[in-house]
């Protein structure tokens, strides 16, 4: 149905002979369907009128969608005579944060831009093409069950959407062919001077090295390079290539597209780290995850909602998204590797030994610095020489730092860091502390990433100062998040209080406002001010500890979520079963389910065995309900009805000879979609 086109609602009698009833039902079912038609026209996000040929997105990220791309008949997308596609397009990207689709859920600013981007990404993959689909003329009524199958497959063939829907390693590689072609002999020749000054790559595209230094020279002549700080100089600049190579897409300019290192130029003279990342996250699998998926799956899904409220949309079977969900090759939801306990337990030491060590002096070092830039309108390093030149207590302050920073510019990587870790400049030390006190909080309070990130000086602590007070990352409505306390070590106390004090002089001296992040670091242009980062006070920390690294040489550069699964292995193996209530209400999640699952993805199964036969010992000596089952096994197999006397170790041992072949279990059995659970001692039917 055309929006443009009067809704005939199926009332062919006049309504000259209607009685009173039934025209007031007519106008209802009037205003119903007029109703729909305008329903996905607005939403909270969007910056514009539902008509402006460029929107201006601002949920959790501003971002801008050009409508003006071209279809396979050479007209606009915008164009009058596309007006039904492009008002379907619209409307179904508007309905991915309604409560049509969210289920009358209000979602929050990051799961509205997530639900965003996939409906994009699925716009994307329809509109390259439109032929096929015979957009240009039917819209995307000519969509067919089998074509949204196809999409799902084939979006959902890889987590890398840059290759399922973007084809980006084929599509720039065949582009650069075609574009080296029209180089002149000169051109061909003075192409050598770009080399690359590294070969140590794992190349994106499937191009010969004549070809690549072709593309590299062909790039440049056609300013198709742009500056980057770290690891190379020069890197191509992946959002002008899209728009030459995607004119016919809305969001493949913005989209991540990797970038090719054997195009890249000149390895870059600053370093954020030491040593390549060891993966947080289990990269090596290039499935899609099963989340992702029926992420996707729903998207697409949403398309029969446009048919509803009278917008031209497809009609299609929907059981044929779930029944491809099915079939698909998918890996599970994990995300996150665990790190090695004696990895966490050295760094977490070394961070408190640093805090202990040296924060004191270093923040008294460093405010020193800020009051005389503040009296002298000084930079940050000028004032800190200026300082150093003097005979003078402040001076004495500053005696053991042999300068404000160290230049990274002029030493190679490995002379870098052996500096870094033996004479740190004053405002690396200070990074150095953020970082130590960030790693500590995170594995002493279990607190996600956002959770610390939010964090604002001079609210952090309760009036105890013996809980830290924060927003809980995933509970609340939309964007609001519960404001709740738990309790912290008096260690973790001491490094919030330190913070809070090198706050209160930066505002003292006129370069810091109230309540800003406290987890802020030094700027590095030798300004006097701080900064926020999420992970690169981290870096600096494991760099300067000297983190482990894995079999293949890479750091463990530590993550929020890995400190928190650390929290939760070593409080199971301290509480075991029993403590599962009080980790879920420490870990602020809603479901015990979830809590259960980052205990069993990072508790070996020896040792959960062994806690469920020290649980399974209790219930039975203790004659509990839970126990009651395998109460009477065991009774038939020894004779006897009461194990109070019995030798705690030898019972335990016994048990854990059931549970190992399989003649009893002991596992959480969850409720209430997961929200409630008990500890279910069964006991197989061999067994009985």
């Amino acid at each position: 149905m055309r929006p443009s086109e009067p809704i005939h609602h199926g009332f062919e009698e006049s309504s000259v002979h209607k009685s009173g009833a039934a025209l007031a039902v007519e106008q209802i079912i009037a205003s119903i369907c007029d109703n729909a038609v305008e329903k996905y026209r607005s939403a909270a996000w969007l910056s514009c009128d539902f008509d402006n040929e460029v929107w201006t997105i601002d949920a959790f990220h501003k971002i801008t969608i050009d409508w003006r791309i071209a279809l396979e008949d050479g007209t606009l997308l915008t164009a009058p005579e596309h007006r039904e596609l492009w008002t379907s397009l619209r409307s179904w990207l508007i309905a991915q944060t309604h409560p049509d689709f969210t289920g009358g859920q209000h979602l929050s600013s990051r799961s509205q831009i997530n639900n965003i981007y996939r409906c994009l990404h699925c716009i994307d993959f329809l509109l390259p093409r439109s032929k096929q689909f015979s957009l240009a003329t039917h819209g995307l009524l000519n969509l067919t069950s089998n074509d949204i199958k196809g999409a799902l497959l084939t979006i959902c063939s890889s987590s890398r959407i840059s290759t399922t829907v973007y084809e980006w390693p084929e599509r720039l590689a065949d582009y650069l062919r075609r574009a080296i072609v029209n180089l002149s002999p000169v051109d061909n020749l003075s192409s050598s001077k770009l080399e690359p000054l590294s070969t140590d790559y794992e190349p994106l595209l499937n191009l010969s090295q004549g070809e690549a230094a072709l593309a590299r020279h062909w790039l440049a002549l056609n300013d198709l390079y742009k500056k980057k700080t770290f690891d190379h100089r020069r890197i191509p600049s992946n959002r002008k290539l899209a728009a030459l190579i995607y004119p016919n897409t809305i969001w493949a300019t913005s989209a991540l597209l990797p970038t090719a290192p054997e195009l890249s130029l000149y390895l870059g003279d600053r370093y954020t780290r030491e040593f390549d990342r060891a993966p947080v996250t289990l990269r090596g699998d290039s499935r899609m995850s099963t989340r992702a998926a029926a992420g996707y799956g729903a998207t697409l899904r949403s398309l029969r909602l446009l048919s509803l409220a009278g917008i031209d949309g497809p009609t299609f079977d929907t059981t044929v998204i779930d029944s491809s969900l099915k079939n698909l090759d998918l890996k599970a939801n994990r995300r996150f590797r665990s790190l090695p306990y004696s990895s966490v337990m050295t760094a977490l030491r070394k961070a408190i030994e640093y805090f202990i060590e040296e924060g004191e002096a270093l923040v008294h070092a460093y405010l020193t610095v800020c009051e005389r830039a503040s009296s002298s309108s000084l930079t940050a390093s000028q004032a800190f020489m200026s300082i150093k030149l003097e005979n003078t207590e402040a001076a004495e302050t500053l005696q053991r730092f042999d300068d404000w920073s160290l230049r990274k510019i002029q030493d190679k990587r490995h002379e870098y860091f052996v500096k870094y870790r033996s004479s740190p400049g004053l405002r690396e030390r200070l990074v150095i502390l953020v970082g130590s006190i960030r790693l500590a909080l995170g594995a002493l309070t279990a607190r996600r990433n956002m959770e610390l990130s939010s964090l604002r000086a001079g609210s952090t602590l309760d009036t105890s100062r013996t809980r830290i007070v924060f927003h809980n990352g995933k509970s609340g409505v939309a964007d609001w998040r519960e404001r709740i306390a738990r309790p912290i070590p008096p260690i973790a106390s001491r490094m919030i209080h330190l913070l809070e004090r090198l706050h209160k002089g930066m505002i003292t001296c006129g370069f810091a406002e109230e309540h800003m992040r406290l987890l802020s670091t030094p700027c590095e242009n030798g300004q006097p001010r701080l900064t926020f980062s999420s992970g690169g006070c981290l870096d600096a920390f494991c760099d300067w500890a000297g983190t482990d690294r894995d079999n293949l040489g890479r750091r463990y550069y530590i993550r929020h979520h890995q400190l928190r699964r650390f929290f939760a292995t070593v409080f199971f193996y301290g509480g075991g079963f029993g403590g599962l209530d009080t980790l879920r209400w420490f870990l602020g999640h809603v479901d015990a389910q979830h809590v259960w699952h980052y205990i069993t993805e990072n508790v070996p199964g020896a040792a959960i065995r062994s806690v469920a036969a020290e649980f399974a010992t209790y219930q039975i000596k203790h004659k509990t309900e839970e126990g009651e089952k395998l109460h009477e096994l065991l009774t038939r197999e020894f004779g006897v009805a009461d194990f109070a006397t019995l030798d705690d170790e030898a019972l335990t041992d016994y048990v854990h000879s059931l549970i190992d072949d399989s003649s009893i279990s002991v596992e959480p059995q969850f409720l209430d979609s997961g929200r409630s659970y008990r500890i279910a001692i069964l006991v197989s039917d061999s067994a009985r």
